[in-house]
């Protein structure tokens, strides 16, 4: 959880799971979407950012090359 004065709060020890290796996360735009470059899966995944920047569950919208370096988000 995320508090007005921007200090982070531990919710839960287990909040989400990727399913795989996450090599790199990025926020989209108006901070509403969080993507994860899942190198062990060769997917992307996508979370939606809720209030208090809870994340929702995450789920593969696209695959990529087995050699995945980076992700970039607009």
């Amino acid at each position: 959880m995320v508090a007005p004065d921007g200090h982070l709060t531990l919710i839960a020890g287990l909040a989400a799971t990727t399913g795989g290796a996450p090599l790199d996360l990025a926020l989209g735009a108006g901070a509403h979407t969080l993507y994860m470059l899942n190198a062990r899966m060769h997917t992307i995944q996508m979370a939606a950012v809720g209030a208090r920047a809870r994340l929702g569950t995450p789920a593969a919208v696209a695959t990529v090359p087995a050699s995945p370096s980076g992700l970039i988000a607009r």
